[in-house]
């Protein structure tokens, strides 16, 4: 378990009292299975629901369901459901006022979505563009009936009540099979919580994701990706994923990441922490804000996507020379890359480079 986690059990029987607990106890550690929460934060900073140093004694000893946002009450409503008693929520189980605190659970944020028994995506939230103005303004729709409320259904969408029979044939219920007369993609770009920075190692690390999104369910897990919608094409995602290349699997990601948002720019080192440590620990690389010892050259040669596309940062976020540092999608070009992904113009570059130069990173 993670140091701190929310005991959905209720207390005293009660289930609309919650309270959080330390995993440390007097006889060793609380053993047990817990639900993780990947979630977007209120913008207001007035709607956030946290734990402080002054309210740190009150949460352990109460908390009552009522109070929390709708997104915190559904999340804990889903692991009662699934019979897991323990919850974690970074607001609430990180102490967020407390440097100290903060900094050693944001170094453990990959492990702790890794070791959840499953992670609950609230992604009901739908990016929306705003006229016609080059796909720059954008209109969220921040949802604040939590993520179990009525989905929205599309024209294209067919609704089928059917029996539900077990194995032995023997009816058991009821459900609803929904047929996509559309297009059968997620598209991940219109959920608001794929775009943020901190949610890339939450998906990424996690074992078991359960989305929940403005239209259906989807379960994500090593092997597959099933969706309510279609429920009967089923991707193996073991079979697609490729043997990529250390440094291919790095930049790959870099690129992603730049494309994410962050509300605190003092946050992109922190966020991608993470995913650096088990690189690093993984390949048995040195790392240094964005960049690894066994490819250097490689994560130098960034760029913008688009000419004048990246901004400094408002103030110091990582060394001049990383990719972390400015603000804007970026490309990089890796030795690894079939030439189809690349010009030919730019391997004779990057194999001049590599050929002329030696790098040495200096801290």
């Amino acid at each position: 378990l993670p140091h701190r986690v929310l005991d959905v059990k209720g207390v005293s029987g009660d289930e609309g009292i919650i309270r959080l607990v330390g995993t440390k106890i007097d006889d060793g550690e609380r053993k047990g299975q817990y639900v993780a929460l990947s979630h977007r934060w209120p913008v207001n900073p007035k709607e956030h629901f946290v734990t402080t140093r002054p309210v740190l004694e009150q949460r352990k000893m109460m908390i009552r369901v009522e109070d929390m946002p709708a997104s915190y009450r559904d999340a804990a409503m889903v692991t009662r459901r699934l019979g897991v008693r323990y919850l974690w929520i970074d607001s609430l189980c990180i102490v967020q006022d407390d440097t100290g605190d903060w900094e050693r659970e944001a170094a453990l944020m990959g492990s702790i979505y890794h070791n959840s028994t499953v992670t609950v995506m609230a992604a009901t939230q739908i990016k929306r563009q705003k006229g016609e103005v080059g796909g720059s303004e954008q209109e969220v729709d921040y949802s604040k009936n939590g993520f179990l409320g009525k989905r929205k259904v599309t024209k294209e969408q067919v609704r089928v009540r059917l029996e539900y029979v077990d194995e032995e044939w023997r009816k058991t219920g009821d459900y609803w099979e929904v047929v996509d007369r559309g297009s059968l993609e997620l598209v991940d770009r219109n959920m608001e919580l794929l775009t943020r920075g901190w949610v890339m190692q939450e998906e990424m690390f996690s074992r078991r994701k359960i989305m929940y999104t403005s239209d259906q369910l989807v379960w994500h897990c090593n092997l597959m990706v099933i969706r309510e919608i279609n429920r009967k094409v089923r991707c193996d995602v073991a079979g697609m994923q490729k043997d990529e290349g250390f440094i291919d699997h790095w930049l790959g990601l870099a690129e992603r990441y730049s494309q994410r948002n962050l509300t605190y720019e003092s946050d992109k080192l922190p966020a991608l922490s993470g995913l650096a440590t088990y690189f690093s620990e993984l390949h048995k690389q040195r790392y240094y804000a964005g960049i690894f010892s066994g490819a250097v050259a490689e994560t130098l040669l960034w760029s913008p996507t688009t000419l004048g596309g990246l901004e400094k940062p408002e103030r110091y976020v990582a060394p001049s020379w990383s990719w972390v540092r400015p603000n804007g999608w970026l490309k990089v070009v890796s030795p690894e890359q079939p030439d189809e992904w690349r010009g030919q113009r730019a391997v004779s570059q990057l194999e001049s480079v590599l050929e002329d130069v030696r790098f040495e990173l200096r801290m």
